[in-house]
Order: structure tokens, then sequence, then C-alpha cells
């Protein structure tokens, strides 16, 4: 790992050090949810859901549609090239 990788990857485990975000980013990982779901489902009000969803989009953690859905991935690419570059990054998928 190139050392000026390594503060972007300290600040994303920072962000993923928060809960809500991770339970967020984990139901993200099985497809597109809308605000509305995940706000139900982890008991958050939308507009925290919202908070949380835009500092994960920064991040590049998370992609929205124009349908407002988040899923996790790279904006613009396949299923397979998602898997593809989690794999380079040293992350499962």
């Amino acid at each position: 790992m190139s050392d000026d990788l390594i503060p972007q990857v300290a600040d994303t485990f920072k962000l993923m050090g928060d809960p809500s975000r991770l339970a967020i980013l984990m139901l993200c990982l099985h497809g597109p949810v809308p605000v509305g779901e995940i706000a139900l489902k982890l008991s958050l009000s939308p507009s925290l859901v919202s908070h949380h969803l835009r500092l994960l989009k920064g991040a590049r953690l998370v992609r929205a549609d124009r349908l407002g859905m988040f899923s996790v991935g790279k904006r613009g690419g396949s299923a397979e090239q998602d898997r593809g570059h989690c794999k380079k990054m040293g992350r499962p998928r």
C-alpha cells in the first residue's frame, strides 16, 4: 500500500467506526434500498439516515441512483466490475 493511500484508508475506518453507518452499509450490500426502508429497519430518523448516507457517498462507499435508492459499489459499473474493484482494494465482497 502506498504511503499516500494510508490517510484515505484511515479516514474510511474512522467513518465505519459508527455503528449506524456500518449497519447502513451492510443493508446496502444486498442491493438498492430507499432511505425510508433503511430508517425503518434500523429505527433511525430519515434525516439521520440521509446524513449518514451523505458521508458514505462522500467516501464513495455507497452510490445513489435516480430513484433515490442506495447501494454499494462503483458508480456506473456493473456488479461484476464492483466485485473486481472491491477485490483490488482488498475488501471481500
